[in-house]
């Protein structure tokens, strides 16, 4: 027998124990396919048309949104819109806009069951429809809740998902969605996919806070009058508000004065009465701050107080 007739006889042989082996491993389940993990994406506008089993289930997932939850979130619509990135912008401090759609897909899926969790840093969400839903995970109207249940009952929670930034916030946050399923039809272990919804929060500038202290009585010519404490100290807004202020104070009887009035940043309030006549004035007092008032912002704060003057003992 030639050489090339053993070389021959040799390959054929390892072909035929490499497809037994295969074979045995292909009943044994080693070479199964991995469990595929689900397609989790926002939908767009349009794109039902195409005919993506992800878009098909966002067809019951905008329907999920009934008369109410619109009505309710009209305004938040109004004042919310998508950037060029894709990103949810909105403004600080507005009531809580519909979440972008969101869908997802498996299919591989050996059971109609997903766990679905939702988390935001700066926000907190509302599901409005979680029937059929079991909660596993945080609560709602928080940032962090997690549901289970089929994909259907699932989508119209994500139809109905709100986000709300906490009080203040403003920046930039995101929507984690991850979707874990319950195994495939090759493969027990769950597979997860995930997705994230950018978020832009606008700042909106806040009134300076300021509440007038109560009225006052003094007598005509008694001289400087100081008052610390008179009313709470004066500040520009929240915590994460950093501004300059001004006080503007005007009274429909200046003659009654022959100082002030003024107010300090600590709500200290001075005068000091003219001698001669009393009577009573009415003092304004309006705080201003440098942010402006662009997208509905609000830069100023005030109130009014009487000051009686008692006429000099003679």
């Amino acid at each position: 027998m030639t050489k090339k007739r053993i070389a021959g006889l040799a390959a054929a042989a390892l072909l035929t124990v490499g497809l037994i082996l295969t074979l045995a491993a292909d009943r044994t389940g080693l070479l199964r396919k991995a469990n595929l993990p689900p397609e989790v994406r926002l939908l767009q506008a349009g794109a039902a048309a195409a005919g993506s089993a992800i878009d098909r289930a966002a067809e019951s997932q905008s329907a999920g949104r009934d008369a109410s939850d619109a009505e309710a979130g009209a305004r938040a619509d109004r004042t919310t819109s998508r950037d060029a990135a894709g990103a949810l912008r909105l403004q600080e401090d507005q009531p809580p806009p519909a979440v972008p759609a969101v869908g997802f897909t498996d299919p591989d899926a050996a059971a109609d069951r997903y766990a679905v969790a939702l988390s935001a840093r700066f926000g907190t969400l509302e599901a409005g429809r979680a029937e059929e839903l079991t909660l596993i995970g945080g609560a709602p109207n928080t940032g962090h809740m997690e549901w289970t249940g089929s994909s259907s009952a699932l989508h119209r929670m994500l139809a109905s998902l709100r986000y709300e930034p906490l009080p203040d916030a403003y920046g930039r946050d995101r929507i984690d969605i991850r979707v874990v399923d319950s195994g495939s039809r090759s493969s027990a272990r769950p597979a997860r996919g995930e997705a994230s919804i950018p978020i832009v929060i606008e700042p909106v500038n806040d009134a300076p806070l300021f509440e007038p202290g109560p009225s006052v009585r003094t007598t005509a010519g008694s001289g400087p009058q100081r008052m610390p404490g008179w009313s709470a100290p004066l500040q520009a807004g929240p915590d994460s508000e950093r501004q300059t202020l001004w006080v503007t104070i005007e009274t429909d009887r200046p003659e009654l004065f022959r100082s002030g009035p003024a107010l300090e940043a600590d709500g200290t309030l001075s005068f000091e009465p003219a001698s001669g006549a009393g009577g009573s004035a009415s003092v304004t007092v309006q705080v201003r701050d440098d942010g402006g008032t662009s997208r509905g912002g609000s830069n100023a704060a005030g109130g009014s107080f009487e000051v009686a003057v008692e006429a000099e003992l003679r």
